[in-house]
């Protein structure tokens, strides 16, 4: 098993309290790999974690953990942390997917088994401290979220790029289009048609990290005010995506990908944003299929 820990990153002196923090110094491990991807040109996140991703990839790795270099340890030392998320990834839950219709319930409603179980396929944390929220409820000083940890099938949630854990064969759908403070939430909601279409689930269980935000606040609400009507229907374009698959992770992130560019076409949506979309780099060449063994 090989796990890769990947940290984009554009401030040394942020960096270097990143593992100062983490006491990563000297860390060592034989099955967690570290990639310090810095971003010297300042091309932003996605691209600098796609770098680290596909590295990863191509060095054969089986799980693959976004951290950003402004998130902080919560309790947890960097291996336990690190373990947490590979266990979430390796449960298997029950989830609720059987209603009732009347109360009490009518005929033929089963008494027991109103649930089914998947196996996580990606595990994202939450954060305390400074929270992911949009640039609009930073303005407002919104208290600490409530948290909703929780296992989703068949519903799109925002998944924050921060702190989240995935698996090899889903790896090819969480790379990210360079949309500032888009990126994380398309891939996403990409990833999540797929890991659904397969019958997979998503966690929100995963460990907590304290965030000391980076970022402005203002230029995250002009960068976010740019694609807000558009963020608002990119989801049910995925949704409405036929799933036509290989069975191939990376082969079928690509078809989405098309498929959300014609509709997005379709609906005259900003060119960039399809731009955005073709620009995701592919974790080709080594093929990632779901249920096969790779040599």
């Amino acid at each position: 098993m090989k796990i890769a820990v990947i940290v984009a990153w554009y401030d040394k002196a942020g960096m270097g309290k990143f593992i100062r923090v983490w006491k990563l110094a000297r860390f060592s491990d034989r099955k967690i790999k570290l990639y310090f991807i810095e971003d010297p040109k300042m091309e932003g996140v996605a691209q600098t974690k796609n770098r680290g991703l596909v590295k990863a990839y191509r060095d054969g790795c089986n799980y693959f953990i976004f951290l950003d270099s402004d998130c902080f340890p919560v309790g947890l030392n960097f291996r336990e942390f690190v373990d947490a998320h590979i266990a979430e990834l390796n449960k298997e839950v029950e989830i609720p997917l059987y209603e009732a219709v009347t109360i009490p319930q009518s005929r033929g409603t089963p008494y027991n088994n109103l649930c089914v179980k998947k196996q996580v396929a990606v595990s994202m944390g939450f954060w305390e401290g400074s929270g992911d929220y949009d640039a609009y409820h930073e303005f407002l000083k919104t208290a600490q979220a409530e948290f909703i940890e929780g296992y989703f099938y068949k519903k799109f949630v925002s998944l924050s790029g921060m702190n989240i854990a995935f698996t090899r064969e889903f790896a090819p759908l969480l790379a990210m289009p360079p949309v500032f403070r888009y990126e994380d939430i398309w891939s996403g909601w990409l990833a999540q048609k797929y890991i659904y279409d397969m019958g997979y689930c998503v966690s929100t269980c995963g460990p907590k990290i304290l965030h000391c935000r980076q970022s402005s606040t203002n230029g995250n609400l002009l960068a976010e005010a740019r694609h807000l009507f558009a963020n608002e229907n990119i989801w049910r374009y995925i949704e409405d995506i036929k799933p036509i698959y290989t069975g191939y992770a990376t082969e079928d992130a690509m078809y989405l990908q098309r498929e959300l560019v014609a509709a997005l076409e379709a609906h005259n949506e900003e060119p960039s944003i399809a731009a955005a979309i073709r620009a995701i780099p592919q974790l080709a060449p080594l093929r990632a299929g779901l249920g096969r063994k790779e040599q």
